[in-house]
């Protein structure tokens, strides 16, 4: 289990943030908690994907499980973020010898699942396909491979109707076809949708080791980026942003197992594995100006003894995570976890320039400005327009610009409206999350003083079965929060939630 959130101490430029002080409060890059999907059964490694799904009235997010046992069946569970519980899948349970690999998976439109794995028959290597439709399950065989290939096929979408399968073949080359609807019968596609022929990815050298599984993702269309473990135990990385030209990356960073990758959309990349002999969960970043890597998680966690898989939804900074876990002492049975991985969504523009304690009315209602209209204001600047001064963004800022305000002078002056409530249940919240897309700003009081406090709600989904919202904080310079809503608006004795400022609009 993560740590407590930190404790930032207040200094004469940043403010203590009151949220930060709240019991079981969660820093959003750490995970939130490890609940349980599959108590035994669970061989080889395992698959997980994830598509934003349709509902009546909301969004629906559809997280997949999908792995084989020791008898040769596929079993899938699924979990809706509406409600966070994981359900099984009665009607996948496909057994026998010929399931020879474990699965992998991708999910590219709302109740679409593909499932693959490679099968031995009479000598020959199968690639199989499975998928899901919303109503059934359809089974095909893609057809022999043209080597003989290792360890689980490695799959991804950038969209609707297309995928890419890659693995690695005895010789350490990375091979790969792809899907694509709309080209069915064509030249170089069979009458399903598949290349006719395979494609060796270019400029790998040197080769994946033996007993390497690769993972794949696409962040954007004509994307792929592969990862995989060295030799030599580096990350290894290898992108294209055309299906083309190819670009090698090979990173100093040590790792123990076999990274998954993952985007969840605009061009990012993350990467998942654990350090080299230790049970820790490292979170690798991927920067698309620099083009390089960087660590911004690691901690403790109960995912050991096989590589974590992970998919992301369609909310912005949402990662899913599968491992192995020590919730059942009796590791033999081989548990299979999720949690919740939460990136960063701080939108505040506060660094690099003086941050007085008492702007957070101009930095909530600032986010959620630039949030609009993708501009980059900094909080200086907002006040600056709510006191008519141009010297509030000068170190030290005029005088006059050191004062307290109000969310509402912030958004009156850029030309919004907007609606009070004391607080929104958690379906009135999600309208406005994940329905309208819109940030509400809230208000906060800490009873028996005069000190308030603004901050802002980004997300709100299900866990496990318990409701977690997402908060960004202006307080020290940005930081983001993930909690309990129950709890959240729960603590009246450490602050109450005064007012929430929501339906938020030109």
């Amino acid at each position: 289990m993560p740590g407590e959130a930190p404790q930032p101490e207040a200094t004469s430029t940043t403010e203590q943030s009151i949220v930060a002080a709240i019991p079981g409060i969660k820093n959003v890059n750490s995970a939130i908690s490890w609940d349980l999907v599959a108590k035994s059964g669970v061989e080889g490694t395992y698959a997980l994907a994830a598509a934003k799904g349709i509902h009546p009235i909301l969004p629906e997010n559809i997280v997949n499980a999908v792995w084989r046992d020791p008898n040769g069946c596929l079993h899938r569970k699924f979990m809706s973020d509406l409600d966070g519980v994981w359900r099984k899948d009665a009607a996948l349970s496909s057994c026998g010898p010929g399931y020879a690999t474990s699965p992998g998976a991708v999910s590219w439109a709302h109740d679409r699942l593909d499932v693959f794995w490679f099968e031995y028959v009479y000598g020959r290597t199968l690639l199989s396909h499975a998928y899901w439709d919303g109503n059934v399950w359809h089974y095909e065989d893609i057809g022999p491979t043209e080597t003989t290939p290792t360890g689980v096929p490695a799959v991804a979408s950038w969209g609707v109707g297309h995928i890419d399968v890659m693995w690695r073949d005895v010789s350490g080359d990375v091979r790969w076809r792809s899907f694509e609807r709309s080209k069915k019968g064509t030249p170089g596609y069979n009458v399903n949708g598949w290349t006719l022929n395979e494609k060796i990815v270019p400029n790998i050298d040197p080769k994946v080791p033996v007993n390497t599984q690769i993972s794949i993702v696409s962040p954007k269309v004509n994307s792929i980026h592969i990862g995989w473990r060295a030799l030599t135990k580096g990350f290894t990385h290898h992108w294209t942003d055309d299906t083309v030209t190819w670009h090698p990356d090979i990173t100093s960073t040590w790792i123990g197992v076999s990274p998954s990758l993952v985007s969840w959309g605009f061009g990012h990349v993350a990467a998942f594995t654990t350090q080299d002999s230790s049970k820790t969960l490292i979170h690798l970043d991927w920067s698309l100006a620099a083009r390089t890597w960087s660590a911004r998680f690691a901690g403790s966690t109960t995912a050991i003894g096989a590589p974590v898989a992970a998919a992301a939804l369609g909310r912005i900074g949402r990662i899913d995570l599968l491992g192995a876990s020590t919730l059942v002492p009796d590791m033999t049975s081989y548990t299979l976890s999720h949690t919740l991985f939460q990136e960063s969504l701080t939108g505040f523009q506060t660094l690099g320039n003086p941050q007085p304690k008492f702007w957070c009315w101009a930095a909530s209602a600032g986010e959620v400005v630039n949030w609009v209209t993708g501009a980059q204001e900094k909080t200086c600047e907002f006040v600056g327009s709510v006191v008519h001064n141009s010297r509030c963004c000068e170190d030290p800022p005029s005088e006059e610009c050191l004062t307290y305000g109000w969310a509402e002078d912030v958004l009156q002056t850029r030309g919004f409206d907007w609606s009070t409530t004391d607080a929104l249940d958690p379906f009135a919240l999600r309208l406005q999350l994940q329905v309208l897309n819109m940030p509400v700003i809230v208000k906060h009081d800490l009873p028996g003083t005069n000190i308030g406090h603004l901050v802002t709600l980004h997300d709100i989904y299900a866990v496990n079965g318990e409701i977690y919202v997402v908060i960004s904080d202006p307080g020290f310079n940005g930081g983001n929060w993930v909690i309990k809503y129950a709890d959240y608006l729960r603590y009246d004795d450490t602050f109450q939630v005064d007012e929430m400022i929501y339906n938020i609009h030109r």
